[in-house]
């Protein structure tokens, strides 16, 4: 039994063989299958490098038809200047022409409003420097009866004011019970008169003599001008005392006229420093008596002129006392020198 199952395989031990002839054919057909795969990848991959070298070739016979056309396209531009370049140049010409022609024309109605308008000022101007002319004359005129107006003003104010004087440096205790009375007897005392008629006498109130804590003035009105010359001419010799205080007299004049003055201050320095004599006048005005002849001073300008003139005199003089003076003392050397030998 033993032996009898050796000598017969089962249907199972058989079977793998069979499988192992299958499995070597379906190899070589699968080998065959994927060589031809192989060879058709290849195809195709020449395929698409062909195709790829087909659209280079294109692109550059494309390239070199579009370069061709640009060069023709050129050549016919140049040919259509060329053949149109006459007719663009006339054209040009023409039109030069015709705007030169305009732009002249438009220069020239310019020119002629520029004339007519420079023609209509100049009459203005000359209209206007008439008028002007005349407002000044007018003017001048104004101004001379202002001048005049305002000369008879100071006259008037002076003339009211002539019989005026003020009295500086009073103690305030002076008059204290009775100003006018007491002014009235030491004027009469001081002119060696029995009697001195005075209108008023009371003091003034000033912003001056307040801030630099002083008496205030005396005003003091005369009743006839001949008393107050009496008592401003003495006092130009002997000194007038009240209450043994030294006091100083001065003519009343408007404001405006001390103001005027004020301004002149400088000339006086210069007058007074030469020895020069000058005498205020009404209306104001500064006589000075020179050398060679009295001079009127009005204005700032006239009195500033004056002072230049008497610096440079004045320097002029100094120099040449110098020089005399040197050359007197040279004199005086050569003098001593010839008694020593």
């Amino acid at each position: 039994m033993s032996g009898k199952k050796d000598r017969q395989l089962p249907k199972a031990d058989r079977s793998p063989k069979k499988k192992l002839k299958v499995d070597v054919t379906a190899f070589w057909r699968r080998k065959k299958d994927m060589s031809t795969a192989a060879k058709a990848k290849k195809i195709k991959e020449k395929e698409k490098e062909l195709e790829r070298l087909k659209r280079q070739q294109q692109d550059q016979e494309e390239l070199e038809e579009s370069s061709e056309e640009e060069s023709l396209d050129m050549e016919k531009i140049a040919r259509l200047l060329e053949k149109h370049s006459k007719e663009i140049k006339a054209y040009t010409d023409e039109a030069l022409k015709k705007q030169s022609k305009e732009l002249s024309k438009e220069i020239q109605d310019i020119k002629k409003e520029l004339t007519d308008s420079i023609d209509g000022i100049k009459t203005l101007v000359e209209g206007n420097t008439k008028q002007l002319k005349e407002h000044n004359v007018k003017i001048e005129k104004l101004e001379g009866w202002r001048v005049g107006a305002d000369d008879k003003f100071e006259i008037l104010q002076t003339e009211v004011r002539s019989r005026n004087v003020k009295i500086r440096g009073a103690p305030e205790s002076f008059g204290k019970e009775d100003l006018k009375k007491e002014l009235t007897e030491a004027i009469a005392s001081y002119l060696e008169e029995e009697e001195v008629k005075i209108e008023k006498a009371y003091r003034v109130n000033s912003r001056a003599a307040k801030r630099n804590n002083q008496p205030r003035d005396i005003l003091v009105g005369f009743e006839s001008k001949s008393a107050k010359n009496a008592l401003q001419g003495k006092h130009r010799e002997d000194p007038f005392t009240l209450e043994d205080q030294e006091v100083k007299i001065f003519q009343d004049l408007p404001p405006e006229i001390l103001q005027k003055r004020a301004q002149f201050h400088f000339l006086r320095q210069i007058l007074i420093g030469q020895n020069i004599r000058y005498f205020w006048k009404i209306p104001f005005a500064l006589e000075v008596i020179l050398p060679t002849g009295r001079r009127i001073i009005k204005t700032l300008q006239q009195a500033q002129e004056l002072a230049d003139t008497l610096a440079e005199g004045s320097a002029l003089a100094e120099e040449q006392r110098k020089q005399t003076s040197q050359q007197e003392h040279k004199g005086v050397a050569r003098k001593g020198a010839g008694t020593r030998k």
